[in-house]
């Protein structure tokens, strides 16, 4: 297989790459999906009224930004919560929360196997993690979820860099399966003092790419607490 047809594999993954055949295109709105449930942000404490109801305090250094709303035509609908550590107006690292859900019209579903699924605070979460070029996003028409993220920030006068790594964790809070959050936490490559090409030989992911990841993932946990 070829490098890049890799690379747009794990591209389509920071848009919460899911198990549903249909696909599309992210584009942004100004407010939550309608009958979306109540979500607000105070300081760093989320407090979301369903799918699923909680509140989950995301860790200090990171501070709230702010929030935008996304559609995948024909597909689903979600809002995305961005939290960052900055440092002057360059993003250093991210957490973002993004709920989506099914749209009433449509089949799909989200179908993770949740079989080997971490749980935290009484939630199951699918986990992972890659690594993938910003700007490459930034091509794409109409924008997807990673592009208007970006968008989002550098709008805010915010400097982004392109090489990124995150991990991920899923969760599913329905039995209908027609919902979905994902929590994403992002660190810049350049700040390992690698680039993006040390992560990967072809397809599989290079050792110094394996051991990064692990403590990556890690500090995801550690970025946030579930505290009802």
């Amino acid at each position: 297989m070829k490098t890049k047809l890799f690379f747009l594999i794990m591209m389509l993954a920071i848009v919460g790459l899911h198990s549903a055949s249909m696909t599309g295109k992210a584009r942004n709105e100004t407010t939550p999906g309608q009958g979306s449930p109540r979500r607000m942000v105070k300081g760093r404490v989320l407090t979301s009224a369903g799918f699923p109801s909680m509140q989950l305090r995301v860790n200090a250094p990171f501070r709230y930004l702010g929030s935008f709303s996304f559609t995948v035509p024909n597909m689903s609908s979600g809002e995305r919560y961005v939290f960052a550590e900055v440092n002057g107006r360059r993003i250093k690292r991210l957490f973002i929360l993004q709920f989506e859900a099914i749209l009433p019209e449509s089949t799909e579903t989200y179908n993770y196997n949740f079989a080997d699924a971490l749980t935290i605070g009484g939630l199951k979460f699918k986990q992972n993690t890659f690594a993938f070029d910003a700007g490459d996003a930034l091509k794409k028409s109409p924008p997807d979820e990673g592009a208007l993220t970006t968008q989002f920030l550098r709008k805010k006068g915010y400097l982004t860099e392109n090489e990124i790594m995150a991990a991920r964790l899923v969760n599913v809070p329905d039995a209908e399966r027609k919902h979905e959050m994902i929590l994403f936490y992002m660190e810049n490559i350049g700040d390992t003092g690698h680039t993006l090409k040390d992560f990967y030989s072809g397809e599989e992911r290079t050792p110094l790419w394996r051991e990064l990841s692990r403590g990556l993932a890690q500090r995801l946990v550690d970025s946030f607490t579930i505290i009802q």
